[in-house]
């Protein structure tokens, strides 16, 4: 019977959780779609609230029982926001729950404005540190810290003072006094620091113990009232074992800002100015603007339309439909690497990744990935959908590279690409005999300006 209750509760917690996600994603479609990349785990060993480790959104049931709806959309927005601003990752090396409490404020104060929340949530949002950064509201809240201990060691300082003060006085003024009332008083003087050496040896041991445990356990959130620090930050874990720990978070870094690029590529003109503004301000561009041109290169040709006739798997369990995209036509899409060497493991895990992302939001899309250097053919290639997922790379590199022989494979296969993407350094022997009909992307590792003038006439070259 009990088994059964619990089994009801974790169902309706879901139903709860289901709601509240297709209810943000119509409310604000950019932050629901990033949340919709994120799982979603009940394990209270991770949070008594909410918690995000960038990957996975940890949340307890007693936690969401006590909210209401708008609450939930609140808390879900609140770490999407978190891992959006990459605060996981920005919070390495410093104080775990200062550096929360800092993150918290800047994340509130941006999202209190668009969602709402009752009255059972009490979101740290000091308008002083609007426009701030984490870093520099945890800057001000560590200054404050440092200030607060600093005063109370002036204080006990000062209080531990006082008792010796008064001692030395008594001890002058004794000083003229009979030689047996002055043994009496110093036999009283022992016994009082031989108290005073007990008093020690039992209260030394606590005070570490103390500091433990405030620093090891987190407080125990009380439901009754509102609830402050909620939706924390972890440290995340290092993934990829065969990277350095920060080359593991740069990489994860490169991943949040691709998924932040789809989502603003799909909801982005839903967004208001204010909210374009700031998650522009999000994004790294350097790096990854290849995306962004890709994205909209993509997009145009896909030419997806919401359609209610295939409901949206991710919201089964909710009592909203959300539509589903689809196109009924598959789009060939190649993919060239370059494999004479110039790419490093680490770029063709990145490549991977952006393939697998496509291929996870364009199922309508299949890709032939063809491997080439100087041989008169491609080394060879490979077909992936979207039952493939995900997509892993293997290369054998060696070699120079050369581009027509792969333009007149690519001519010749059964299916002719509508548009054909180029992971290479740009450093061709040669030059294609003639400008193919589908478009190239070139996406550029080396960026040599004369190289990459002298290919424009047959692709658009992207520096990446």
């Amino acid at each position: 019977m009990q088994a059964m209750q619990s089994r009801r509760s974790h169902q309706t917690i879901e139903s709860k959780l289901c709601d509240a996600k297709a209810k943000l994603m119509l409310k604000d479609g950019f932050t629901g779609q990033i949340v919709s990349y994120l799982k979603l785990v009940c394990d209270p060993s991770k949070a008594q609230t909410m918690a995000t480790d960038g990957h996975t959104i940890y949340y307890s049931e007693k936690f969401l029982d006590h909210l209401d709806k708008n609450d939930i959309i609140f808390a879900l927005a609140h770490e999407a926001w978190h891992v959006m601003m990459k605060h996981h990752i920005r919070g390495k090396g410093k104080d775990n729950k200062l550096f929360n409490r800092a993150a918290d404020h800047v994340v509130n104060l941006l999202i209190k404005d668009t969602f709402r929340y009752s009255n059972k949530l009490k979101p740290l949002c000091d308008p002083q540190y609007i426009h701030l950064s984490a870093e520099e509201v945890y800057d001000k809240l560590l200054g404050i810290s440092h200030k607060n201990n600093s005063d109370k060691e002036s204080q006990e300082s000062q209080e531990s003072q006082e008792p010796q003060e008064s001692q030395d006085q008594s001890n002058q003024s004794n000083q003229g006094e009979q030689n047996d009332q002055s043994d009496q008083d110093n036999q009283d003087e022992q016994g009082d620091q031989g108290d005073q050496g007990d008093q020690s040896d039992q209260s030394e041991p606590n005070d570490p113990n103390d500091q433990g445990a405030q620093g090891d356990q987190e407080e125990e959130v009380d439901y009754d009232q509102p609830i402050e620090d909620f939706g924390q930050v972890l440290e995340p874990e290092h993934i990829d074992k065969t990277l350095s720990e920060k080359d593991d978070s740069e990489q994860q870094s490169q991943e949040i800002d691709r998924k932040l690029h789809q989502a603003y590529m799909s909801a982005g003109h839903k967004l208001s100015p204010t909210q374009r503004k700031q998650i522009k301000a999000l994004i790294t561009k350097p790096k990854a603007a290849w995306h962004v041109i890709l994205q909209q290169y993509i997009d145009q040709i896909v030419q997806k339309d919401y359609s209610w006739q295939r409901p949206n798997k991710r919201y089964g369990q909710s009592d909203v439909i959300m539509p589903s995209l689809y196109s009924k036509d598959i789009i060939n899409v190649v993919i060239c690497i370059d494999s004479s060497g110039s790419i490093s493991n680490q770029e063709l895990k990145l490549y991977a990744t952006y393939v697998s992302d496509l291929l996870e939001n364009y199922p309508e899309i299949e890709t032939t990935v063809i491997y080439h250097n100087t041989d008169p053919l491609p080394q060879y290639s490979q077909t992936y959908a979207h039952a493939d997922l995900p997509i892993v790379f293997e290369i054998d590199s060696g070699g120079g590279t050369q581009i027509a022989t792969t333009i007149k494979y690519i001519d010749e296969m059964d299916d002719t690409p509508r548009f054909v993407i180029w992971f290479t350094d740009m450093q061709f022997w040669d030059e294609p005999e003639y400008i193919p009909s589908w478009p190239i992307y070139f996406m550029d590792t080396c960026h040599d300006k004369h190289t990459n003038n002298r290919y424009r006439k047959y692709g658009e070259v992207i520096e990446i």
